[in-house]
């Protein structure tokens, strides 16, 4: 899967098998972070690999979050304020970005988690007082079928035309993509075997791409949910 497949192919998930993310993979996906660009390279980040059961159904109490604590893995972002107080979230967020999309590239499915209390978290973890919690990302193979908010969400909000968020040297004048094709509007994220195909809606985007082996994951496993269900962001 290259780059822009997983930008693609990455969603929020919201529903998660139980099966344990491999160490290898996490590796990977934490060392996204950490090669993640951050001004003058301070990298004012830490991050907090939660796996302990009762940890997660401490972290979950927030309004959108109580599917954390059937996540394997909660990743938790913490901006350092004393090395960079300007910087740290926008550097915590692009380190946490990078992990979502390897991830994606993984087989793995992820959701960004901004429903906490930041103090009940800091203190569950004992976070030093420096350090500001950005965000949370759930990490784990997904469920085939999406949840009903997953669906509503995806339903009721499709991704924005290029020529509504985009302008051309100044705001509000006109962007013109040179690849105006029918393309993917919206698709399930891990939905059944059977819901594997692409929607398409006229004024949509599609690049033209090179042929592609599959997504990589767990042979034989079902870490290939990604490859099975067609994915898209939410």
């Amino acid at each position: 899967m290259d780059m822009f497949e997983a930008v693609q192919k990455r969603c929020s998930v919201r529903a998660y098998l139980p099966d344990p993310v491999p160490k290898d993979a996490l590796e990977r996906i934490l060392e996204a972070g950490r090669l993640a660009p951050s001004a003058m390279n301070l990298q004012p980040w830490h991050f907090i690999v939660v796996m302990d059961q009762q940890k997660r159904e401490a972290i979950s109490a927030g309004r959108f979050a109580h599917f954390l604590s059937q996540t394997p893995v909660v990743i938790v972002g913490c901006g350092n304020r004393s090395a960079s107080p300007k910087g740290c979230v926008v550097d915590t967020t692009i380190a946490l970005e990078n992990m979502v999309l390897v991830a994606t590239g993984e087989g793995i499915g992820t959701c960004w988690i901004g429903s906490f209390d930041e103090e009940h978290v800091k203190v569950l973890l004992k976070i030093p007082e420096d350090f500001t919690v950005v965000a949370m990302l759930a990490v784990g193979y997904p469920r085939e079928k999406p949840t009903l908010m997953e669906r509503a969400i995806r339903f009721f909000r499709q991704r924005r035309d290029m020529e509504e968020i985009v302008s051309a040297e100044e705001f509000g004048k006109p962007f013109q993509p040179q690849f105006k094709e029918p393309g993917i509007s919206g698709t399930s994220c891990g939905g059944s075997s059977g819901s594997n195909s692409i929607r398409t809606a006229p004024g949509r985007y599609m690049w033209p791409t090179a042929s592609r082996q599959g997504s990589t994951g767990r042979p034989g496993s079902r870490s290939a949910t990604l490859s099975r269900a067609t994915w898209r962001v939410s």
